[in-house]
């Protein structure tokens, strides 16, 4: 299995109601290849998962799937993802046991490599080797400290994830398209960091946006990282990942995400007070 970047489903890089002067810094950064340095970063902290059946003819075989995030905490690996993206996937896989999972071209099991999971929050973690993360094509993310600080109000967020509608089957492999957005964090909440998206001011990477109404069922389980830095005048800039994507509206208005915060380091969840 590959990845691949189709002409039609661009990412795209926008403000919240961006100023003039963050549009004509984001477009110089565009077209320097600067933002589309921050999104590879971001890529490869997540990796498509997925379920299929492998007896359908090519084209049908894909049936649901979601994104994973890949994180040291320092005291452990995991993998993370949407409780349910997990729901989703345990479900089918209880219903025709000839189904496959996979995270990347890596085969997957995830009733016998979860951690925890939670409605509420909305999460599932996963103990995962090193071994399986690199084989899905993926890197690890090693913050400095953890928990991660969640978003504040306005601060320059990156989301990302594996759309998996726009999947393209062929014989013996599966081809995922990674989408990403780049906005001004919604408000300040420590329980799900939000970044509010406006097509009207949205900057595409080149002469098509994405498609109207395009599903972006499977982004939950993807990445919300903080770019820090990114308009200062020296230009070294970073991403920290803060949270996870739980929620994806439909017309690209609104993607909600579950702050890492709620994560213990041994990829318990702490339910106290969320």
């Amino acid at each position: 299995m590959s990845d691949h970047e189709t002409e039609e489903n661009r990412p795209v890089s926008a403000g919240s109601e961006p100023t003039p002067e963050h549009l004509k810094a984001l477009r110089e950064l565009v077209e320097s290849g600067f933002i589309p340095t921050l999104e590879k970063t971001v890529k490869q902290l997540t990796a498509p998962f997925f379920w299929y059946d492998p007896q359908r003819a090519s084209g049908s075989r894909t049936i649901g799937g979601g994104t994973v995030c890949f994180v040291h905490t320092g005291v452990r690996l995991l993998g993370l993802t949407a409780a349910h993206v997990h729901q989703a996937c345990i479900e089918a896989l209880n219903r025709d046991a000839e189904l496959g999972c996979q995270i990347g071209g890596h085969s997957f099991q995830p009733s016998e490599r979860l951690i925890d999971i939670d409605r509420n929050l909305d999460l599932a973690t996963y103990r995962v080797s090193e071994i399986q993360a690199t084989a899905s094509g993926s890197h690890i993310h090693s913050p400095p400290v953890w928990p991660p600080e969640a978003p504040k109000e306005d601060d320059l967020v990156l989301v990302g994830g594996w759309p998996w509608r726009t999947v393209v089957e062929q014989t013996d492999s599966s081809t995922h398209d990674f989408v990403h957005f780049i906005g001004r964090s919604a408000g300040a909440s420590e329980r799900y960091p939000s970044i509010v998206m406006h097509r009207s001011t949205s900057m595409p990477y080149s002469s098509r946006s994405l498609r109207p109404r395009l599903n972006l069922g499977g982004m939950s389980g993807g990445a919300m990282c903080v770019v820090r830095n990114l308009l200062a005048p020296d230009m070294i800039a970073w991403t920290d990942l803060v949270g996870i994507l739980v929620e994806t509206g439909r017309e690209i208005d609104l993607m909600r995400a579950r702050s890492l915060m709620c994560i213990a380091a041994d990829g318990h969840l702490i339910r106290d007070d969320w």
